[in-house]
């Protein structure tokens, strides 16, 4: 139980840094540059249009109440109890997460493009690794686990994947990339990164069961739709294109699987019914 409130008091700690140092860099307090503007400096046709990273405000306050959360069950239930469950079975992942965000927030403004991109995949490992540790995604587990841990934990984990994928697109552009010399056009590269993402996006979906995952990545398409039509629509009709077929395909599969979790829900809550009417006759 002691070794549950630790890790609980530490995951808050690490991602109250994370929050601080985010604060702290769009403030120009660590370096002269803020996430947008080294953003700006590599254009990517991968990257989202400048709203879409308003997210980062509901994944924060997600983030924030995932933490208190675990921290008041740590302390005023017992080891046993679910939630506390899934705090020891995070184990040390969380804070390392927060820890690679800080150092991301550092490397990134001070305009380390090789590192930061290493950085974001040690994100997106950690965040992968909690996901399938602590089976996060179970759509039988009670509303408040759905609310205070799995909503937060997936839409991190689907911002991440997104994050991981548009920093790598920029290391490509800042080393001059050419496409391995295969004569492909940005635009052909960008709808094939595109591709990877809604297939990357299906496969997380399926296995997860998750579909906060899902919707954040269709926001993020739809961040890439807006920002290529605010530019040229003609130009970059065949990224716009592929994203919208993105949404629409995670949108259906992750229907598919919203259906199939509550059906999973109903199965397992009939049994329980059943034995309390057997109970009431006896």
């Amino acid at each position: 139980m002691k070794n549950t409130r630790l890790l609980s008091i530490f995951n808050f700690l690490s991602l109250l840094a994370h929050v601080g140092m985010a604060y702290a860099t769009q403030s120009k307090l660590v370096n002269d540059n803020t996430v947008g503007e080294v953003s700006d400096q590599y254009p990517s046709l991968f990257t989202p249009i400048g709203f879409t990273f308003a997210i980062w405000g509901v994944i924060y306050t997600a983030l924030i109440a995932f933490c208190i959360y675990h921290l008041v069950m740590a302390f005023a239930k017992p080891s046993m109890h679910p939630e506390n469950k899934v705090t020891n079975r995070m184990g040390l992942w969380f804070i390392l997460n927060n820890i690679a965000a800080v150092a991301w927030l550092a490397a990134w403004t001070d305009d380390l493009i090789g590192a930061s991109t290493i950085l974001i995949l040690i994100q997106l490992v950690s965040l992968m690794a909690i996901s399938i540790r602590t089976r996060i995604h179970d759509p039988r587990v009670s509303i408040s686990s759905k609310i205070f841990t799995q909503f937060p934990i997936s839409i991190y984990f689907g911002w991440i994947t997104i994050a991981a994928i548009a920093n790598i697109a920029v290391y490509l552009v800042s080393t001059g990339w050419d496409g391995f010399g295969w004569g492909y056009s940005p635009v052909t590269w960008t709808q094939f990164i595109i591709g990877l993402a809604i297939l990357v996006t299906i496969v997380v979906v399926l296995s997860q069961r998750n579909v906060f995952y899902g919707l954040v990545v269709m926001w993020a398409l739809y961040g890439i739709i807006v920002k290529r039509e605010s530019i040229d629509s003609s130009e970059y009709s065949a990224i716009i294109q592929t994203a919208w077929i993105g949404i629409a395909v995670v949108g259906i599969v992750s229907l598919i699987q919203l259906v199939n979790n509550v059906s999973r829900k109903r199965v397992k809550e009939k049994p329980s019914i059943d034995s309390r009417r057997e109970a009431m006759k006896g």
